[in-house]
């Protein structure tokens, strides 16, 4: 995609190890791949909704399980 045009500016870039997390997704040593804008945000939405549910702070560890 070009810089500028109507499709890159609906994208963002994804990274795991979240970047909220401990390990904050550094592209050094991170997954990093292209995605949707409206994705990224609504799974980062419902990770701010699990830590402030759950009240992981901070460094607190926790686990991701994919289904």
């Amino acid at each position: 995609m070009e810089p500028g045009s109507p499709d890159a500016m609906k994208c963002d870039c994804d990274e795991y190890p979240f970047a909220a997390g401990g390990e904050r997704g550094s592209p050094s040593r991170a997954s990093t791949r292209i995605i949707s804008t409206s994705d990224n945000r609504s799974v980062g939405a419902r990770l701010g909704g699990f830590c402030k549910s759950r009240r992981v702070l901070g460094d607190d560890a926790y686990y991701v399980r994919i289904k």
